[in-house]
């Protein structure tokens, strides 16, 4: 995994804001394209026997992943983004609210679940790179969540192929991706 490094801090914040405003030019995704990228991630859970999943909530244009809540065979947690600390883990049967940004998420007397049995972590983000790279909305929440997990579940960014680069840069605080699952498939991180 190569880590890029401009000169200065000053420098991969102005990189990445870089690739941000790219991220913001391209197409949400489509329902379609949810629902291809959906069966990728099951054929994945299934093929490789993990069963108790992190996923996410779809923020508008982000790929929706809500029919995994349609399979018995799955126990499936989700994020709440607290107004302060870091993002904390819930069951998703949990009753869910809506966040001031548009997204749900369970609503704040939700009790909080301990990470430890979680096999795999499907992650949201504005871009990902071949090589497991991952640009997100610059808050670190996610980075956060997953550098803590020990052990460290199979991290895989759920996205479609026009927000998948080659390379972005990255920081020794970003968390680097073990795969790819997009509407045409699902790859390893070529890191």
């Amino acid at each position: 995994m190569t880590t890029i490094e401009p000169e200065s801090a000053d420098g991969i914040r102005a990189e990445k804001e870089r690739w941000r405003s790219i991220s913001a030019s391209i197409a949400p995704t489509t329902p379609e394209e949810s629902a291809a990228i959906t069966a990728t991630v099951r054929e994945v859970l299934y093929r490789r026997d993990w069963r108790v999943v992190l996923t996410f909530l779809a923020m508008p244009g982000e790929v929706d992943l809500r029919d995994l809540q349609n399979d018995p065979g799955l126990t499936l947690a989700v994020t709440r983004t607290p107004q302060n600390g870091p993002l904390t883990i819930h069951a998703l049967e949990e009753p869910l609210e809506r966040h001031p940004f548009g997204y749900l998420q369970p609503s704040a007397d939700a009790s909080p679940i301990a990470p430890d049995g979680i096999e795999v972590v499907l992650v949201p983000g504005l871009l990902f790179a071949g090589n497991g790279g991952r640009l997100g909305h610059g808050k670190g929440y996610y980075d956060k969540l997953l550098s803590s997990f020990h052990p460290r579940p199979y991290l895989i960014g759920a996205t479609v192929d026009r927000r998948v680069v080659d390379e972005l840069p990255m920081t020794g605080l970003d968390v680097w991706m073990d795969a790819i699952a997009t509407e045409t498939g699902f790859r390893e991180a070529s890191q």
